[in-house]
């Protein structure tokens, strides 16, 4: 079953024609159902094709549709869905990206010198001499914390002290003595 478009002096179609289907019992045509299915496609594609065509959204977007998931015929040819089409170059994009990615990580995973040094077994000597820089680690950062306390303490009193001191003395300018300043 195909849908001819609307041809006029002039004008030259998208396609020669749209497959819709292939019916192999002419009794399916008798459904009502599928009947009424191919009618509103061909109202919707004869709407869209045809000049004096008024199609609504709901027109454009079933021919739309039909023309992303049916074979057309184009130029005397009739081509892949476009639909197979997009969806074999998104595919085939993929697995040549994705083999020369894998490819590539192979590649580099054989051919590169080894750059990890796994220890099976360390000396005593080795073991000790960790354990020693890790407590030398663990002790300075004891006195740090400690060092960093006190100058906390000592701030503080800093800080307290600043704010009870004495009135600041100022000279008198008869004969240039210090004496406490008048409240």
């Amino acid at each position: 079953m195909f849908l001819h478009p609307a041809v006029s002096e002039g004008t030259k179609p998208l396609e020669d024609f749209i497959k819709l289907g292939i019916f192999e019992d002419p009794a399916k045509l008798l459904n009502n159902q599928v009947l009424s299915r191919y009618f509103r496609w061909l109202i919707a594609y004869m709407q869209c094709t045809c000049l004096e065509g008024q199609p609504t959204l709901r027109d454009r977007l079933m021919v739309s549709v039909l023309r992303l998931f049916r074979q057309r015929s184009v130029n005397g040819r009739l081509r892949r869905t476009r639909i197979s089409k997009y969806s074999g170059n998104v595919i085939r994009w993929v697995l040549t990206v994705g083999f020369s990615g894998t490819l590539f990580s192979v590649i580099q995973w054989f051919f590169a010198p080894p750059t990890d040094v796994r220890i099976l077994a360390e000396p005593p000597r080795t073991q000790a001499q960790r354990t020693d820089l890790v407590n030398l680690t663990r002790d300075n950062a004891t006195h740090l914390e400690t060092m960093e306390r006190t100058l906390e303490v000592i701030c503080a009193r800093l800080n307290a002290s600043a704010s009870h001191q004495p009135p600041p003395l100022q000279t008198s300018k008869q004969n240039g003595t210090p004496h406490e300043a008048t409240r």
